[in-house]
């Protein structure tokens, strides 16, 4: 066997071990969402009688239905202020050639460093003050300030490869900053932005602590919230395989999401290696 081949074997080896472990917890949910709640065996192994109740009453009793709408607005309001302002933003710092752009470049790398939950007391202030608690727009505007540096910075990045070029012949054809930015620049970001799109609608969707404090009225959980109010005890019984089927409910838009445009981030990776 030669030297080249052993090597591709092990590496088959070491991919296969790695998609066991990663695959483990998701199988073990699953395997647990399809027991019943008086089973208590091995959670390794299948049970002897499948029980898709669970299923059935997390979609027709634990409000799984609104906790999904109101994770969906969220996450559209926050995707699209987050794309629109730091892409506009970039562009304008790219473009600049001045010491203030550097400057803001570099506060910004700073903010991105600042963990969110340290400035949880503050931020709830200030919600409170905006009349922004229990409102799903005032969620997705602070999703949108959290992870506007971060996509800053990737935009930034990138924009510093589209040729000034296209700028300068936009132009003399009498094309305004905005037509320029919208109908020639953004265009050339298709990578980048659905790279941007994927990494924000997941991060949304899977927030965790800013819900919990803002959103006190049950009417206005995200799904997030829906699932950790399944892990809650009832009658002092807590029914686990209702709690991990609602937390594959819950799973399986992100995997779906992320399946169907994988190819993007990894193109948007590639040409981030390029360039």
């Amino acid at each position: 066997m030669s030297r080249n081949h052993s090597s591709h074997v092990l590496c088959y080896i070491a991919a296969a071990v790695i998609c066991c472990i990663t695959a483990l917890p998701f199988y073990v949910l699953f395997n647990m969402s399809v027991r019943s709640i008086h089973d208590l065996g091995s959670k390794l192994r299948m049970p002897d009688a499948v029980n898709w109740d669970n299923y059935v009453q997390a979609f027709t009793e634990s409000g799984i239905w609104r906790g999904f709408l109101n994770s969906l607005i969220v996450v559209i309001l926050a995707v699209a202020m987050i794309i629109l302002f730091s892409s506009m933003a970039a562009y304008g710092l790219s473009r600049a050639r001045t010491r203030l752009a550097g400057y803001i470049g570099t506060v910004n790398l700073t903010v991105m460093m600042i963990p969110p939950v340290s400035l949880l007391v503050g931020t709830y202030s200030l919600m409170v003050a905006m009349k922004l608690v229990n409102t799903l727009p005032g969620l997705s505007l602070l999703s949108a300030a959290t992870g506007i540096p971060a996509a800053l910075f990737l935009y930034s990045s990138f924009m510093v490869t589209v040729p000034r070029d296209l700028d300068e012949a936009a132009m003399i054809d009498g094309a305004g900053i905005l037509t320029t930015f919208f109908r020639i620049i953004f265009p050339q970001l298709k990578s980048v932005t659905i790279t941007q799109m994927i990494i924000s609608a997941i991060g949304c969707w899977n927030e965790y602590l800013m819900p919990m404090y803002l959103l006190q009225n049950s009417k206005k959980h995200t799904l997030i919230l829906v699932i950790k109010s399944a892990f809650n005890s009832f009658n002092g019984v807590a029914n686990l395989p209702l709690a991990a089927a609602t937390c594959v409910i819950g799973i399986v838009p992100v995997i779906v999401f992320y399946l169907a445009l994988q190819k993007y981030i990894i193109k948007g990776q590639i040409e981030g290696i390029s360039k």
